[in-house]
């Protein structure tokens, strides 16, 4: 029982979204163009896509090495991605929660959220993003609290490696360094040797990536510069500020080419983080009582930093695999919701955690099935 507990969230996490992968039963948006571009590059030694981040890429094609199956090469990686995702969420419960007590309740209502169990399985690379994205805000929040070097270290290495899956990353670590120079500025100890430390592991980390893109005359990814032929940006301010189609200065709208598409695509972003596939519109009710549960301080803000991210695409084209780094928290916070409402009123706990659970649970069974017989 020792060691079930200590590896608690190891093992639940493996476990639930490993078993939960086996229904996949085809490859969703990109993840065989992953696989096709990372084994050119091991059988050939060459990566062909400035538009694509490789680490994925990478990992795909060599856990397909192994299995001669691309199906479950990202069983795999699903599962090993819930398992990296399960552990950052309970530390960063142990981290966030006032009383403890509850714990796992709120962890496992966490992960069997729609968004994060069931509309992930089809979009592997953006839960493989936030699964890294979440465990580097926890090591980052363990260096900045903590004033620890190694940890500063570690931290840089993980956020270049959530740059190296998508370029989210690059976002991801604006916000930090934004938030990290805000308590610096609050902190009576310095933060910036610190900071320091932790942008330096993070260039040397992406420097391969960066230095493939400056040989194709790059500085980011293509991703920044075009896309519309996938339509990811058929709509947005990205679309006429950026890339081969971008609009001049003097034929720019600030209405129909600045506030038009922003507004559109606040709607849609809104539409996409309150879908049912994503997270179910009813739980943000709970989420404002959630706060009440939380044991703030400062360094916290750390932890807000993927879901922050998620807001870059209001410039770019919204869909809902998009939203998916922000579901976590999202739920940490509903799920804390619930569970004050039902101290304030005086309620069974145990009982009312259990029946939202189960609730949440035949929603994943309706979902599930509809996956199981949808076409990807």
């Amino acid at each position: 029982m020792k060691f079930i507990d200590n590896y608690y969230p190891l093992i639940t996490g493996f476990i639930i979204f490993f078993f939960v992968a086996l229904s996949k039963t085809s490859l969703g948006p990109d993840e065989m163009t992953y696989l096709n571009i990372g084994t050119i590059f091991l059988n050939e030694g060459i990566y062909t896509n400035t538009k694509i981040h490789p680490l994925l890429s990478l990992i795909s094609a060599s856990i397909n090495k192994l299995t001669h199956s691309a199906l479950f090469t990202y069983q795999i990686i699903y599962g090993f991605t819930g398992m990296l995702l399960s552990i950052s969420i309970y530390k960063l419960l142990k981290k966030l929660m006032l009383d403890t007590e509850h714990i796992k309740k709120i962890h496992l209502f966490v992960l069997i959220t729609p968004g994060i169990l069931l509309f992930s399985l089809y979009s592997i690379a953006n839960i493989f993003y936030t699964a890294l994205a979440y465990f580097s805000v926890y090591i980052t929040y363990k260096a900045i609290e903590g004033r620890s070097y190694a940890f500063s270290a570690i931290a840089g290495f993980f956020i270049g490696l959530t740059y190296l899956s998508r370029i989210e990353g690059l976002v991801l670590i604006i916000i930090l360094l934004i938030i990290i120079m805000l308590l610096n500025y609050k902190s009576k100890e310095s933060l910036l040797s610190y900071l320091c430390l932790l942008i330096t592991c993070f260039v040397i980390c992406i420097l391969p990536w960066q230095i493939y893109l400056a040989n194709n005359d790059l500085v980011f990814s293509s991703i920044i510069y075009g896309g519309y032929d996938s339509g990811i940006w058929e709509d947005g301010f990205a679309k006429y500020a950026l890339g081969d189609n971008k609009i001049g200065a003097d034929e720019f709208s600030l209405i129909h080419h600045f506030l038009m598409p922003i507004g559109k695509n606040i709607v849609l972003y809104s539409e996409a983080i309150a879908s049912m596939r994503t997270f179910p519109f009813f739980l943000w009710s709970f989420v404002i009582f959630g706060l009440y549960e939380i044991k703030f301080n400062k360094s916290l803000a750390i932890l807000t930093a993927p879901g922050l991210a998620t807001l870059s695409y209001i410039l770019f084209f919204v869909e809902g695999r998009y939203v998916i780094a922000a579901i976590p928290l999202l739920s940490i916070l509903a799920a804390l919701g619930i569970l004050n409402l039902l101290k304030r009123n005086d309620l069974s706990i145990k009982k009312y955690f259990l029946i939202a659970l189960i609730g949440i649970f035949i929603m994943d069974i309706f979902f599930g099935i509809l996956w199981l017989y949808a076409k990807h």
